[in-house]
């Protein structure tokens, strides 16, 4: 038999512990109190994971018997649960290691306690003596330990290890946001399960937890003291189908909603006063809060501890130690669900709980929110110029489209321009300024950020693109459309043209040629019309969306009125080339100008497009001195436009048009 004495001087990596019953019988009494703070949402301990008031839900049940029945298949395994935050997973885990402390003579449960420690060195590991038990590695922050736990497994197996296992707990946004899920665990793992919990997936879940409530009577109930058990259940249990969003925790918030209802606001409210009333690095309490459950409140899951850290003007090390900390501390001694969590991603314990503080801190505390998501967004933008790492740093890019989609769009144009200033070079904030500022009515604002920006190194066919369509909200369609020739042409990206790029082009170039027709009744343009429209239609069906091609339709519907018939794909592609050094020519005098780095359009060429619709690419020759540009239109009284379309050479030396 294992003795304690002799479990107890096993060495363990630093920062874990052996959990045993010795270890947890002093946590086996809690009070009313806090069996109901715990059901108000707030953080599990040992007690919780021990008290016979708190159900184990079936999952409970389902993993020990997994983790007995791994035990004769040897090798080192991985078990993750998985899950929102709020979905109950912390407790499932304590109760899961809990049951097996009990088993004496199986199992020998390490658990990480020191919070700052993330690494499981695999020689301490492999110094573990073989005892015929089972060491079971257990953590609360799987993320964290993803990587050390995967190259503990490597060396564990090469070693021949048979005796160690890894319990993990983690949300789904944090495993991401660590890479965890970028690890090939089921290659170097004997066995990687994941568990996911969602809601109830079993319906006893539910009638256990009802029936552990009204052991406390009303305060226990709460909103359903009034229901009876069948009709409590049915409502706990459509509260959770409800949540939709499987970032938040469906468990908790069913609780939140059935026990709380309308009560939760006045709940929130107590809490928000009394963190108002404790100081901390930013401020207060509440300040370092409201950071947290403003970002939340938007369904944005991207709040890490450096930007909190840079928001408050303190280190990292003092967010969890002088933030973290005592707001868990303060919030676990109120009946309020609302917490932080010590993962990659800060947030409140649910997306109830964040909207409904971010609605009292806007209306009763007078909290101005858009000063607050500017800073933050200062913060997260400052770090990543400081090559410090930013989890989820595309969802912050997107921070600002999304408060202009969603009716607040002076502080979306504002966070974009935040995002222009603080790198002018960045094409993608460039674009996307531009396109607010169009939608807004600033179009000669638009244009002057593509015409008084550096040539860029890495060119993209999305910023000529973009900047074609700020010229023709300006009326600027010669502009326009060489400009989305550039878009379209070789040489403008890296990566070769691909069908929804080049459909994007010859859409707008269909519609610009037209209005050129439109303003110079040059048939030149009507032809080039009808040849993006017909080489747009010409590509695969499932790279257009019902819009586009609805939109190439119409304009080959236009050519087709001026007499422009479909031709060869040849043919229509020198339509096309021809159409846009006719504009060139025909371009517009602006100011600013368009820089002198842009290629003329003569210069173009269109091999991508060439084979996207199955032409022949032609090589030209290296001692040619002359570009031939064919197929510009001549009128003649008495002909079509279609008759009216023959060659022309343009000299390469002066740009000069003769006809031949």
């Amino acid at each position: 038999m294992i003795t304690r004495e002799y479990e107890s001087s096993i060495k363990l990596p630093p920062g874990w512990v052996v959990v045993n019953m010795e270890v947890l019988n002093p946590h086996r009494t809690m009070s009313h109190a806090d069996t109901l703070a715990y059901f108000d949402g707030r953080d599990p301990v040992w007690a919780d994971a021990l008290s016979p008031d708190i159900p184990k839900r079936a999952i409970v049940g389902e993993m020990l018997n997994e983790l007995t029945d791994s035990k004769g298949a040897g090798g080192a395994r991985v078990t993750l649960l998985k899950g929102a935050g709020g979905e109950g997973k912390s407790t499932v885990l304590m109760q899961v290691v809990c049951a097996l402390a009990d088993r004496d003579s199986e199992w020998t449960v390490a658990w990480r306690r020191d919070t700052e420690r993330t690494g499981l060195p695999p020689e301490d590991l492999l110094r573990l003596p073989r005892s015929g038990r089972t060491y079971l590695f257990a953590s609360d922050d799987g993320d964290l330990m993803a990587s050390a736990v995967f190259k503990a497994v490597k060396a564990l197996n090469e070693a021949g290890r048979r005796d160690v296992q890894f319990l993990l707990c983690s949300r789904d946004v944090d495993w991401r946001s660590a890479k965890a899920n970028l690890h090939p665990w089921e290659t170097t793992a004997t066995a990687f399960v994941e568990r996911r919990m969602r809601g109830f997936s079993d319906e006893r879940d539910a009638e256990d937890i009802v029936r552990a409530w009204s052991k406390y009577g009303d305060a226990g109930m709460g909103k359903l003291k009034n229901k009876t058990h069948g009709q409590a259940v049915s409502l706990l249990i459509e509260a959770a189908s409800s949540e939709e969003d499987d970032r938040e925790g469906a468990f908790l918030g069913a609780m939140l909603q059935t026990r709380f209802g309308e009560g939760l606001r006045g709940h929130v409210k107590k809490l928000l006063s009394r963190l108002d009333e404790k100081g901390a690095p930013g401020g207060t309490l509440m300040t370092a809060f409201s950071n947290i459950a403003a970002l939340h409140a938007e369904k944005f899951y991207i709040l890490s501890k450096p930007v909190l850290a840079d928001v408050l003007g303190c280190d990292v090390g003092a967010v969890k130690r002088e933030v973290l900390g005592p707001l868990k501390e303060e919030l676990a001694a109120r009946e309020v669900a609302a917490e932080t969590t010590s993962g990659t991603i800060i947030l409140t314990r649910h997306r109830v709980i964040a909207e409904t503080a971010k609605a009292i801190l806007d209306v009763e505390f007078d909290l101005d929110f858009d000063e607050l998501y500017v800073k933050l967004v200062e913060s997260a933008r400052r770090l990543r110029r400081s090559d410090i790492f930013v989890p989820e740093l595309r969802d912050w890019h997107h921070l600002s489209r999304h408060f202009y989609n969603t009716d607040r769009k002076p502080l979306g144009l504002r966070l974009t321009r935040l995002m222009v200033e603080s790198d002018p070079t960045d094409l993608f904030f460039i674009n996307q300024l531009a396109g607010m500022l169009r939608e807004t009515g600033a179009q000669r604002e638009s244009v002057a950020l593509y015409r008084e920006f550096p040539q860029i190194e890495h060119e993209r066919r999305s910023f000529f693109f973009e900047w074609s369509t700020s010229e023709k909200s300006n009326g600027n369609y010669g502009l326009a459309v060489w400009l989305a020739g550039v878009a379209l042409a070789d040489g403008t990206a890296t990566n070769p043209l691909n069908a929804e790029r080049a459909i994007y082009c010859l859409n707008a170039l269909a519609h610009d040629f037209g209005k050129l027709f439109d303003k110079h009744g040059d048939p030149l343009f009507i032809g080039a019309s009808g040849a993006a429209a017909q080489l747009g239609l010409m590509l695969p069906v499932t790279t257009k969306t019902d819009e586009g091609e609805r939109l190439l339709r119409g304009n080959q519907l236009k050519s087709r009125e001026a007499g422009i018939e479909d031709v060869a794909p040849e043919i229509a592609l020198e339509r096309l080339q021809t159409g846009i050094v006719g504009a060139w020519h025909k371009r517009e005098t602006v100011n600013p100008p368009a820089p002198p780095w842009l290629k003329k359009a003569e210069d173009l060429t269109f091999n991508g497009l060439k084979r996207l619709v199955g032409v022949a690419v032609d090589v030209p020759s290296a001692a040619s001195t002359t570009r031939i540009v064919p197929l510009v239109k001549r009128q003649q009284a008495g002909e079509s436009v279609q008759n009216r379309l023959e060659p022309l050479q343009i000299d390469a030396s002066d740009g000069e048009q003769t006809h031949h």
